[in-house]
């Protein structure tokens, strides 16, 4: 698990514009959220333990993406390098892409496989039927009375992700919480946001196996912190201040990626600049000599 007090990307302050640009490259490649997830376990297994350079962060991170596709997603939807560079990254030349994965493929030890707290939430999900009934209770907090329909199902999914993506960006509660607790809190805290009482049910405790313990973490503090987190992110003035847990240090700065046709192209931009590769430093054409990304250097790119 991810050790927020240790991971020098943490430390560094290049986590969070990491995940921005991997949910802005999936959202324009409608990609699904487990294999977003799933790229940030790499990336975050690579840059924990090492110093990166930071021109070469965007490229890590377009390569792990490759890598988590490759994975998850069906054949028919991964992109072959020339396209992959085209889309996200085309300053980056073939030979250096090709250079990158292998790199990181070794670095992985090919350990590919992992279990996200994506997964369990449709995996929790589609064992509880969408976690949401037509005997449901709807309580708003305004007096009108709201009835169930089917429509609830897919909003109470696209919630449950929702949440996900505010805690994604906190590094202390991913790796102190387990994926199967904190999968749950997000749904329960999706159902809480929706008015589906109570925020977790008795099937989705069955379904995600939580222990006392974790049920009492959950409704202590964990629930309450993703609506914060998620209220934060969507309207700031009205955030709780009921919730001063010391791990709320970095939510709202993860914009939930929205498709919005040729802007996408420079969102990415903009968040690729973050990562400090220009073009004055920056040769498309070099050739990564190194075999593994520990003996990754600033040099490693020559300038035109």
């Amino acid at each position: 698990m991810l050790n927020a007090a240790t991971a020098k990307h943490v430390l560094q302050g290049q986590r969070e514009p990491i995940i921005s640009y991997i949910l802005q490259c999936c959202a324009m490649a409608n990609y699904n959220a487990v294999t977003a997830d799933v790229c940030m376990v790499y990336v975050d297994r690579v840059l924990s333990n090492m110093d990166i350079p930071k021109s070469t962060l965007s490229l890590i991170a377009m390569c792990c993406l490759h890598i988590a596709v490759k994975y998850e997603e069906i054949e028919d939807v991964v992109l072959s390098t020339t396209a992959l560079r085209n889309m996200f990254s085309p300053q980056y030349c073939q030979d250096t892409v090709l250079r990158m994965e292998s790199a990181l493929l070794s670095e992985l030890g090919w350990k590919l496989g992992c279990v996200t707290t994506s997964h369990f939430i449709e995996s929790i999900l589609k064992i509880c039927d969408g976690a949401t009934h037509e005997f449901e209770r709807i309580e708003k907090e305004t007096d009108e009375e709201e009835e169930w329909t089917i429509d609830y199902v897919d909003r109470l999914s696209s919630m449950s992700l929702e949440m996900y993506k505010g805690v994604l960006a906190d590094p202390a509660i991913r790796g102190a919480v387990l994926p199967s607790v904190l999968a749950t809190a997000c749904i329960g805290a999706a159902r809480a946001k929706l008015g589906l009482f109570p925020a977790v049910t008795r099937e989705m405790e069955v379904a995600s196996n939580v222990s006392e313990s974790n049920l009492s973490e959950m409704h202590g503090w964990l629930i309450e912190h993703c609506l914060n987190i998620y209220v934060a992110r969507n309207d700031p003035d009205c955030v709780s201040s009921g919730d001063d847990y010391d791990k709320n240090n970095t939510f709202g700065s993860v914009a939930v990626p929205m498709r919005q046709g040729s802007n996408d192209n420079e969102k990415v931009k903009e968040l690729t600049d973050e990562f400090g590769r220009f073009v004055d430093v920056y040769s498309p054409t070099g050739v990564l000599e190194a075999s593994s990304l520990s003996s990754f250097r600033d040099d490693d790119f020559v300038a035109a």
